[in-house]
């Protein structure tokens, strides 16, 4: 085994490893799922370390610069998402029925949590 085999398996490792404890920063808390910004933020600095240890420095500062900028520029689009004023049920139930009542099928019963 060469020294850039076991550098390759070390870092095939670190991305695994990393993957297993990212999963646990996705949480899912009813119909909305949180920390995907954060796990994505971590999954690609640990991106950029497997660049720099593997020597590939201008790749890593791109990489670096690309995630920054995604994160700044695309805050306030997320911003803008989560204000967003839901639908209310009654509106939802009828746009639902709407869609259904051309179709020759049944509706027995429609519930909310």
């Amino acid at each position: 085994m060469t020294a850039g085999d076991f550098a390759i398996r070390l870092l095939v490792v670190f991305v695994l490893e990393s993957a297993i404890e990212l999963g646990g920063v996705i949480l899912r808390e009813g119909l909305s799922v949180r920390g995907l910004n954060t796990a994505a933020s971590l999954w690609c600095a640990a991106a950029v370390s497997c660049l720099s240890a593997a020597g590939l420095f201008p790749q890593a500062l791109m990489g670096s610069t690309a995630v920054l900028a995604a994160n700044i520029l695309l805050r306030p689009l997320g911003y803008l998402i989560i204000n967003q004023q839901p639908m209310d049920e009654t509106r939802i139930r009828t746009v639902l029925l709407q869609a259904i009542s051309s179709n020759p099928a049944k509706i027995w019963k429609i519930e909310s949590e």
